[in-house]
């Protein structure tokens, strides 16, 4: 014998209910999974570090920064100069403090990228002036940032070209 119309009405409504509160959950669950872990993308700038060097060359320095807090440096020696000797003092200041002591008066930046830090050369400003003492001649470099747009003659924009 079959059901009658509105019990099999009511039976579908109660399965797709089911699904319904079933796929609920299932987001519930992974989404509270996803914020159960622990990030550690800047975490790796906030450990404190004691660290007393005197007269070191750079790349020593990093190496027992590495030994000390588990963060691996990466920067290329041509750039860096790594050989360069430097002193340091530090009780217990977090690590990104003590990398701007010691990177910035070297012209030399810093980021966090995929659990590394990576060291780079900090580029010149923009608009500013850059002045080389020469021996017999004071040449200037200006940096200006120039920006437009190309056009055709009829002042339409053209497409894919930018300045």
């Amino acid at each position: 014998m079959k059901k009658p119309l509105r019990q099999q009405w009511y039976d579908t409504i109660l399965f797709l209910m089911k699904i319904t509160v079933a796929q609920i959950f299932l987001a519930f669950l992974f989404g509270s999974l996803t914020y159960a872990t622990d990030l550690t993308g800047q975490g790796i700038l906030d450990k404190k570090v004691t660290l007393h060097v005197e007269n070191a060359e750079l790349k020593k320095v990093l190496l027992e920064i590495e030994r000390i807090t588990e963060a691996r440096f990466a920067y290329s020696s041509k750039i860096i100069r790594v050989r360069q000797k430097i002193s340091i003092d530090a009780d217990g200041k977090k690590l990104a403090d003590l990398l701007n002591d010691l990177l910035t008066p070297l012209d030399v930046s810093y980021a966090v990228i995929a659990g590394r830090i990576s060291l780079f050369k900090t580029p010149p400003t923009t608009n500013s002036v850059i002045s080389e003492p020469s021996d017999d001649i004071t040449s200037e470099v200006v940096v200006h940032t120039l920006s437009g747009k190309v056009t055709d003659e009829g002042a339409q924009s053209l497409p894919g070209v930018n300045i």
